[in-house]
């Protein structure tokens, strides 16, 4: 015992590395105890998880995770594992389970090996690829109170165990992964219960035709789980997975159909129906799948419907869109085989009586900002590292390669089958050049693999599949789609293709899996991928005239300039956060529009850059906002409308000024004034005089300031601008503040602050919510401060206003640090500072000071350990600090 108790304390704390053995655990019949007992079965699981840790513990095993009725753990060696596994089944056998559930028992598998190593969602280290694979499989061949080994577990037991373990040898075994047969092996101990099990859960004791695959199954384990339960239930008969080419639904319906063979006493079968293009041979296909001898003089359809009522069997019919008016012998199949159910692939739904639909989804992607260690929690991540392994046997990821990997699976959008022919190319590519190669993605994504079907040697072929389906009608209509970017809604479609009939060939388009569907509450935007997109805009070019797709791109551009600027007369209204909610949806297709029009039409490029300053600025895209009003502002000059010069000019300045390139910023601003007045344009100029009021202030000269201010508001009053009039008070207070006059300051504040509740203007009444509550902080009043900071917050973040968030944010942390609450500051300060930093704000070294004072802070130690739980907070968390 005490050499166990050493091991424990050696590693316990240790996650091992390198070579390893992989430890699965679970309980049979969980799902059925858990229906009957209840809590009871609870309980019983409770104890069941204490002797499993206490196993673990007793025998240096690291407890990888617990996964619900069973655990994944790792040793450092084979011994101590097999070791572990023989006490786990002597303990659980002699342990006193409710009399209602009677014995608990446990299958256990070990593998060894060296697993890939990633990140956990709790931010653990933890095992991913094909050794750990093979371990889950290992254990789910294995029967209750049983314990199977791998063929390289018993190599590495020889000579190294004692005489009382027995090794049975259960000979090679084709597991339900699909890959290669393993050897297996049974370890038994005296002290155990039961040497004899029935025959392994492995695919050797079922009828089958499943085909061996050549490379591991990646992730998908909710998908897997969705569909296993779908299918075991008992009003599911034709269970359809569709989805866009190269999505994985024939490796998903082969795992399916694995993972549940031995539920059906006459075997699973592939009927492969890529060839097969007339709808009368899909009888002969199953047929020759079942391998059932027909007569060739009788009609083969009537003599799979006489045969099959008496089988209990599965078929998985792949590739079922090119035989889709076959549909109906399906379901005259089912009606009369009570005891046949059927997993068909197929692009297109088969529309009968009965069919269940799942939409197989491209991989998880990871985000633009996720770290290194979290690349492995995102299956398309684990997928390109898998694949690239095959090729490059030593290849492995680096801090260098992983921002690569991470937007090449975000690039090609998660679908399986571009991740490995892009990580095939590894073979004499690197992954930046593979990124950069992306530009020219149907040239990249191509394989000469001679035992995949000409449909999975490119992409451009997984896209011809479906788009030969399609009516002369469709095929135009996804051409014209191509000009959107990042999705539409079915109204734009019908604006801009004039299509009467669009609603119905948008479904027609989506029932084919070349347009994916995201439901919005009460609306469905539909997307275009981005290979389906480039792909449809090759053939735009082949379909239509020069004239026809110049007029398409202008109906593009016009309609989302219309769509612009009337949400941008929202700005500073109850309508705001609605607006600004709308735009975000069209970003894409706003930069589209954009691009297409500074080339081609430079008055509308003028007029939507004005229309989309706002929403850049306030979003925190600071670089669209700043390019895009330059753009716009040559536009504007080629055409020679002063307004829009003189309103460019004006976003240009303001851009400057934020930046701190204050002659520039009060160039433009002067030129834009000149032209405001020879316009008479009072409420351009009032506009014009406010700003040059604000880089007075910051030029340091505040009599200029206060004159610029003063003027404006004398003018926004003379028209009746009640939004000008407000931003007039507010600046006059800031100055006061500034100047040290805080009852001045507040004054103006408030008197602002009327107007804009008045009004309806959220966004100004955030702003002089914001300047009030530094005046409270100033003179020590927290608690006023912090009303008034969570107020402005509330607001910024139903605006989605990012700079705005980091402010209140920032302010906040600094009344945490005033009053002595540095736990709390640390996670306010941080995210503030990221924020900051990813709209390029110099507000940034405002948090980072109070960081780096906090680090010195006796209260905040450890503080590096602080700073990273700080850095790792969700925002969700982050907000509900501030705003407790």
């Amino acid at each position: 015992m005490s050499e166990k108790i050493s091991r424990q304390e050696e590693f316990s704390h240790q996650f091992p590395t390198g070579v390893v053995t992989i430890m699965f655990t679970d309980i049979e019949g969980s799902t059925q105890l858990s229906e009957r007992f209840g809590e009871i079965f609870e309980l019983a699981r409770d104890q069941h998880n204490r002797i499993i840790r206490e196993c673990l513990a007793m025998w240096g095993g690291y407890e990888v995770k617990c996964l619900g009725d069973g655990f994944m753990a790792s040793f450092v060696r084979a011994t101590d594992a097999v070791e572990c596994a023989i006490e786990i089944q002597r303990r659980l056998a002699q342990a006193s389970w409710p009399a209602e559930i009677g014995e608990i028992r446990v299958r256990i598998g070990l593998h060894i090996g060296e697993p890939f190593i990633g990140y956990g969602a709790g931010g653990l280290p933890d095992y991913f690829g094909p050794v750990v694979n093979r371990a889950a499989r290992i254990c789910d061949a294995a029967h209750g109170g049983q314990i199977l080994i791998s063929q390289a577990v018993y190599e590495v037991l020889q000579g190294a165990i004692h005489g009382d373990i027995e090794i049975i040898d259960l000979k090679v075994h084709r597991l339900k992964g699909l890959e290669r047969a393993e050897s297996i092996f049974q370890v038994y101990h005296p002290d155990l219960p039961r040497r004899d099990f029935p025959p392994l859960r492995t695919l050797d004791f079922v009828a089958h035709n499943l085909p061996v695959q050549l490379t591991s199954f990646v992730g998908r384990e909710k998908e897997l789980a969705d569909l296993i339960r779908l299918l075991r239930e008992p009003t599911t008969r034709l269970l359809t997975l569709t989805g866009p080419g190269g999505v994985g639904k024939t490796r998903l319906a082969l795992q399916v159909a694995a993972e549940c063979a031995d539920e059906f006493a006459d075997g699973v079968w592939l009927v492969r129906l890529e060839e097969v293009r007339d709808p009368e041979g899909v009888p002969l296909e199953i047929a020759n799948a079942l391998r059932i001898r027909v007569d060739p003089t009788l009609p083969i359809r009537n003599q799979i419907l006489a045969i099959l009522p008496h089988r209990h069997l599965l078929l998985v019919c792949d590739n079922f869109e090119q035989v889709i008016d076959a549909a109906p012998f399906i379901g005259d199949l089912l009606r009369v085989s009570p005891k046949v159910k059927c997993i068909v692939t197929s692009r297109l739904p088969l529309r009968i009586k009965g069919e269940k639909i799942y939409e197989v989804s491209p991989m998880p992607q990871p985000p633009p900002d996720a770290t290194p260690h979290e690349l492995s929690l995102y299956d398309s991540v684990v997928l390109f590292i898998e694949r690239a392994k095959d090729v490059c046997p030593g290849w492995e990821i680096t801090e260098d390669t992983a921002p690569a990997i991470a937007e090449i699976c975000r690039q090609l959008e998660g679908i399986p089958l571009c991740i490995e022919l892009a990580a095939a190319r590894l073979r004499g590519m690197t992954p930046q050049e593979i990124l950069k190669g992306l530009s020219h993605r149907f040239r990249l994504l191509a394989s000469r693999s001679p035992d995949l079907p000409e449909r999975q040697r490119t992409l451009r072929g997984a896209i011809d599949w479906s788009y030969e389906l399609l009516t002369d009608e469709e095929k135009t209509l996804l051409a014209q789609l191509s000009v959107f970017r990042g999705g539409f809604f079915v109204e734009a479609a019908e604006a801009i293709t004039r299509n009467p009939d669009v609603i119905d060939l948008v479904l027609q388009l989506y029932n084919h899996s070349l347009l994916q569907a995201r439901y919005l509450g009460e609306r469905t935007r539909y997307i275009l991928s981005e290979a389906v997109r480039e792909y449809a805009a090759e053939k735009l070019r082949l379909l239509l005239e020069n004239s026809a797709i110049y007029d398409l791109h202008y109906r593009h551009a016009s309609y989302f300039l219309k769509f612009a600027e009337e949400r941008d007369s929202k700005v500073r209204t109850p309508n705001e956060a609605m607006a600004f909610e709308e735009m975000a949806y069209e970003i894409d297709n706003f930069r589209a529009a954009l691009e297409w029009a500074v080339i081609h039409d430079s008055h509308l490029c003028a007029r939507l850059a004005v229309a989309l300053h706002n929403f850049f600025e306030r979003r925190g895209l600071w670089d669209d906002a700043l390019f895009w009003a330059g753009r716009g502002l040559e536009s504007a000059r080629k055409v020679e409308d002063s307004k829009l010069i003189a309103e460019l000019l004006l976003d240009l300045a303001g851009i400057h000024q934020s930046k701190g390139d204050l002659e520039k910023a009060k160039a433009e601003v002067e030129e834009s004034l000149q032209l405001w007045e020879c316009l008479n344009d009072f409420k351009g100029k009032a506009k014009a005089l406010n700003l040059l009021g604000i880089i007075y202030h910051d030029m340091g000269d505040d009599g200029e300031a206060i004159k610029f201010h003063k003027e404006a508001l004398a003018l926004r009053q003379q028209i009746g601008d009640r939004i000008g009039e407000a931003i007039s008070l507010h600046n006059l207070g800031y100055i006061a503040q500034h100047q040290g006059y805080s009852a001045q300051a507040e004054q103006y504040y408030q008197q602002s602050l009327a107007i804009r509740y008045q009004i309806g203007d959220r966004r100004g009444v955030a702003e002089s919510l914001c300047n009030l509550g530094i005046i409270a902080q100033e003179r020590a009043d927290y608690t006023t401060a912090k009303s008034h900071y969570r107020g402005c917050l509330q607001i910024w973040h139903e605006l989605g206003d990012r700079a705005g968030i980091a402010m209140a944010l920032h302010n906040l942390g600094e009344v945490a640090v005033s009053e002595g609450k540095t736990e709390m500051a640390l996670p306010l300060l941080v995210t503030a500072a990221k924020i900051f930093c990813e709209i390029g704000s110099p507000l940034s070294a405002e948090p980072e000071k109070f960081i780096q004072s906090l680090s010195k802070s006796p209260e905040a130690q450890p503080f590096a350990e602080k700073l990273q739980a700080a850095k790792a907070m969700p925002f969700e968390q982050v907000l509900k600090i501030a705003l407790e």
